[in-house]
């Protein structure tokens, strides 16, 4: 009888054990006195079992009540931050192209630029011209050390040529910021859609776009075409050397820290001493290369093609 009364209390605590257990999105008062809601339980479905599918039993009902947008690939909590990001600075430049604001100041300049963009008929009137200073200077280019100063100036513009530049926190050494040097130069998604027989025929529809951008430039039909192939040649040289994307999803093997008197080493066709001061970087001790046998296309950039 008595082991009969043990198993019976057994089994009530063990039942309250998991009714405590089981998320609930009820509301509940927190000790500041408020009521809130528990947004983690809230997004549970419960059609689903935990076991049979974790994710759709965990997340299943906030997908109901948020569906993917037809204008949007997904949907979650990271495109509602941009959405909410991307209002907030189209509210500051509607207000700021309104304002009028005095010469000079941040509202002026956000302004005009709003309106700039937002001018197609002026756009299309001006045609390349804003291009131009740009492009000339890249026509000017006739040895590696205009190469490197031109390839400069495009970065801080925001071009990804050839390689790509950023400044971010040091992945193992949270309290510094490090420059991290990585693959880019590519028009295409990444490397695959340039070799993938597949997506020949993308490969054909990009050549041909490009060959419109010449033209738009101000060569003629045959001279662009062959601009267009060329500049394809160069790019699946450079997406050879690139690595795959599920390469790149070893931190350890993207982190690759080396002294910056090195570089010349590393890749001695740019001339770097140049190519930082032009970009304003200064005393510079260490980068960080994030994908280090990159530099074999880049190293064949300005030797085997035409400056």
């Amino acid at each position: 009888m008595k082991s009969n009364t043990v198993f019976a209390s057994f089994l009530i605590i063990l039942s309250l054990f998991f009714t405590a257990c089981e998320p609930s999105s009820q509301p509940y008062d927190d000790p500041a006195g408020e009521t809130e809601v528990d947004a983690l339980a809230s997004h549970i479905d419960h059609n689903t079992k935990p076991g049979d599918d974790f994710f759709q039993y965990a997340n299943g009902k906030w997908f109901a009540e948020n569906p993917i947008k037809s204008t949007e690939r997904y949907a979650g909590l990271w495109l509602m931050i941009q959405d909410t990001i991307n209002a907030q600075v189209l509210d500051i430049c509607e207000k700021s192209a309104k304002a009028n604001g005095e010469k000079g100041s941040t509202k002026q300049k956000i302004g005009d630029m709003y309106q700039s963009g937002m001018d197609s008929t002026a756009r299309n009137q001006a045609g390349i011209a804003g291009l131009k200073p740009t492009l000339d200077q890249i026509d000017a280019v006739s040895n590696l050390d205009d190469f490197a100063t031109v390839l400069a100036q495009l970065h801080r513009l925001g071009s990804g040529s050839v390689f790509g530049l950023y400044i971010g926190q040091d992945d193992k050494i949270s309290s510094k910021y490090a420059i991290n040097i990585y693959q880019d130069g590519l028009s295409l998604p990444d490397r695959e859609y340039y070799f993938d027989a597949e997506l020949d025929s993308t490969r054909l529809e990009f050549i041909g776009f490009e060959s419109r951008m010449f033209q738009i430039l101000g060569m003629d039909e045959t001279a662009a075409q062959t601009a267009a192939e060329g500049n394809m040649k160069l790019e699946t040289a450079i997406a050879k050397a690139s690595r795959k994307m599920e390469d790149l999803r070893d931190p350890y093997e993207n982190y690759n820290k080396m002294p910056a008197s090195e570089l010349g080493k590393w890749m001695p066709s740019l001339n770097w001493d140049r190519y930082f001061k032009t970009v304003g970087l200064t005393a510079i001790d260490t980068v960080i290369v994030v994908q280090p046998e990159f530099r074999k296309s880049i190293d064949v950039v300005p030797n085997s093609y035409a400056l």
